[in-house]
This record gives C-alpha cells, structure tokens and sequence, in this order.
C-alpha cells in the first residue's frame, strides 16, 4: 500500500512501470479493500489527430502516462524521458484494448507513439 501524502506528492513512481492502467490497484487510506484503478481518474493530455487517433493518457492520482490509439491498425509505445531528454524506458504494445502498459510520469516526461509500416506518429510530451 502506498500512503496517501506519498501518493499525493509522487504518484506511485516506478513501481506502476509496466503494468496495466485499468488493473493496477493503489490502495489508500491504509485500508486492504480500499483501492482506485489509475485508469480511474485518467485524462487526455496530448493527442495527435493528424490521420490517427493518438492519446498521451495521463493519471494524476498515480502520476503515470500511457498511450491510446484508435484502433488495433496502428502499434501503440509511450515513452518515458527525463527532464533533460534523456529517454528513460518504454513500453510497446498492447496491455488492454488500443492502449500500452503506463510509464511513471512523477517529475518526468512521456509521450505518445504510434506506428503503421514506415509510418511513425508522435503528441508532444507532458
């Protein structure tokens, strides 16, 4: 379980890399059957609609970001990257329906990836 001021000041930092926003479980209030999904509170935070539908997903109970695309056609990746542009880590592919697993987003950086064939498109990063 993470405290609820530790999930208000960093999210669930990078114990949530890798895993799904709509089946990971934050508990609070230091209660076993108390918990949210991060895909509970989630928001759109940067898209790309120039031919796609592409999602930069941001939850700020967890503070993590994923990507969404439109359909199953295009290959989804959300990308993680350190303040100074470094790339951190990634994940590629599907965790549920046109969306990848989440990235911690807590002082960092993600953006939104999709790809057909030679095709690459990208939202900016949040």
């Amino acid at each position: 379980m993470i405290p609820e001021v530790e999930l208000l000041a960093t999210g669930c930092g990078a114990t949530c890399d890798g895993k799904n926003p709509a089946t990971f479980r934050i508990y609070h209030s230091g209660c076993s059957t108390c918990y949210h999904y991060c895909s509970d509170d989630a928001r759109t935070v940067a898209s790309n609609n120039d031919g796609i539908s592409l999602e930069l997903r941001y939850s700020p109970r967890c503070r993590t970001a994923w990507a969404r695309v439109g359909n199953d056609f295009y290959y989804p990746t959300v990308r993680s990257y350190y303040l100074d542009g470094r790339v951190r880590t990634s994940y590629s592919g599907f965790a549920g329906a046109y969306y990848t697993n989440m990235v911690n987003d807590a002082n960092l950086l993600a953006r939104a990836e999709a790809s057909a064939g030679p095709t690459t498109w990208w939202t900016s990063k949040y």
